[in-house]
């Protein structure tokens, strides 16, 4: 079995909603609002902001002030006058500038080593009735991973946000119903509703709070509570991307790019993602990329590309990272530097891009950039796994095979193999039948190989293709069929592999 030494790339971003991950958090409508009021402005008006904050006690301007220095198009782009700012509005007790400062610090703009800064801004915020700033509250403290995992006092941030929520969407606040619907998707506070999210979504969106119209366009389009309707899921996102809502208007562009609901259209795809990326969607920008690297319904443009994946990547779209990455590795558009692809895809890794954490494990696995690791390598190919990237369960599974980094277990072999090829990795599928072949950590077995080496061969895997022509060929399990056998070394041919053309031109000249 031959290691796949490959990078992996990132065609078509996913489809994103308002959920916990920081990235679709960070820019609200009111934030875009606040920024169209102020940026055609002149520092000095941002100055004035600035001093109306500090001086004059006006949290408003603390907010306004902060969208600026905060905002990554922006000229006035400072995040220690952002800290300043919303420190203030928060010492105000306003809400909304202690989310802010949260926020900040999460999307590790500031520093802040045990995550203590996050926790006090967003429990200030929830102090003052903040329905959003306890629902960030119990998040952090949930997930454990900016600060220190208390799962009772997180129930107890959410428990306070329903009820704020509650109260404040019964007195038609968009954005508190934006919140219940959030606690009623990902079940905060018991198992998912997808019922109920609905309803919350359906009612701030009806009253103008674009995340709504975007979470609801995500049930659609997923098919979580209702029926799967792309259609109407791009309702939806219309909704929410003329109320300048940054996901909604990213997410239009994946349904022209993927051609779902609508015919395929990269021109259109190309016209959401740029108000996507002027929103500040990091998964915009790198979307938009991809679409001047790969030459779709455009110019190919790799500088372009680059620009895009570099904004991508300083608004932590982790994807982004990885793609910029890529280009520095290769060469493309900019001086081939290992010392810089590593940069950009440990910084995807940290923001939980599986394919970053993949990359590393390439680079330590091939000592490319760096001193040649296989334990590192191998903790990497295991942080990707986790992340569900195939990629990093297929290249462990290698790893376990030939004993690098790691003892030779074939048993373990196998266990990565399988999930990789859950994942839809064809080489793992593949791989997983050559063991079932060869009796491998498992009992031989040779339906189940055919039955693996079928799904390498449909994701276009040429080991598959290959394997299956030769249990034809040789009747393996099967009656020998020779021109099945056939078929399958010719597709293995036609995906490169040339043991797959020699045996297709073998069975060729016998006549079969």
């Amino acid at each position: 079995m031959k290691k796949l030494c490959f990078l992996a790339g990132l065609l078509l971003l996913s489809s994103n909603s308002y959920a916990d991950n920081i990235l679709d958090r960070f820019f609200n409508t009111d934030d875009v609002k606040a920024q169209k009021d102020t940026s055609k402005g002149s520092g000095s008006d941002v100055e004035a902001l600035e001093q109306s904050c500090l001086k004059d006690n006006n949290s408003k301007a603390c907010i306004l002030a902060g969208n600026q220095f905060s905002d990554v198009n922006s000229e006035h782009k400072d995040y220690l006058k952002a800290k300043s700012v919303y420190e203030k509005g928060c010492s105000l007790s306003n809400g909304p500038s202690c989310l802010k400062l949260g926020q900040l610090y999460e999307k590790k703009l500031l520093e802040d080593k045990n995550g203590s800064n996050v926790v006090d801004a967003y429990t200030k915020g929830c102090s003052f009735n903040h329905a959003y700033s306890c629902y960030e509250l119990g998040n952090v403290l949930k997930k454990g991973i900016l600060a220190k995992k208390n799962e009772s006092e997180s129930q107890k941030a959410y428990k306070t946000s329903l009820d704020l929520a509650s109260k404040g969407c019964d007195s038609d606040n968009g954005e508190d119903c934006f919140v219940k619907g959030n606690i009623y998707l990902y079940g905060r506070l018991d198992k998912p509703d997808y019922q109920k999210a609905h309803e919350y979504y359906e009612k701030a969106c009806n009253l103008k709070e674009a995340r709504g119209c975007t979470n609801l366009g995500s049930l659609y389009l997923e098919g979580d509570g209702v029926k799967q309707d792309f259609a109407q899921a791009k309702v939806y996102f219309e909704k929410g991307c003329e109320l300048n809502d940054r996901i909604g208007c990213g997410n239009i562009g994946i349904l022209y790019a993927n051609g779902q609901g609508v015919a395929q259209d990269f021109k259109q795809a190309k016209v959401y993602r740029e108000k996507s990326c002027s929103l500040n969607e990091g998964n915009g920008c790198g979307n938009l990329g991809l679409i001047y690297e790969n030459a779709l319904g455009e110019k190919q443009d790799l500088q372009k590309a680059k620009s895009l994946y570099e904004k991508a990547c300083e608004l932590n779209s982790g994807r982004g990272c990885v793609n910029l990455g890529l280009l520095y590795n290769s060469g493309q558009a900019v001086k081939q530097d290992y010392k810089k692809a590593y940069t950009y895809w440990e910084k995807g890794c940290n923001l939980n891009e599986g394919n970053g954490c993949v990359n590393m494990g390439l680079l330590y696995e091939n000592g490319e950039g760096v001193t040649q690791d296989f334990q590192k390598a191998q903790s990497y190919y295991e942080k990707g796994c986790n992340l569900n990237a195939n990629a990093g369960c297929l290249n462990l599974g290698l790893l376990y095979g030939k004993g690098q980094g790691v003892k030779k277990d074939h048993v373990q072999e196998k266990i990565y193999y399988e999930k990789a090829c859950n994942l839809n990795s064809g080489s793992g599928c593949g791989n997983l039948g050559y063991l079932y072949i060869n009796g491998l950590g498992v009992k031989t077995d040779l339906n189940q190989a055919r039955s693996y080496y079928e799904k390498a061969c449909e994701l276009n895997n040429g080991i598959g293709c290959f394997g299956l022509g030769l249990i034809y060929e040789n009747g393996h399990g099967v009656p020998k069929d020779n021109k099945l056998a056939k078929e399958n070394y010719k597709k293995a041919c036609d995906l490169g592999l040339e043991d797959g053309c020699e045996s297709f031109a073998k069975l060729k000249g016998q006549g079969n």
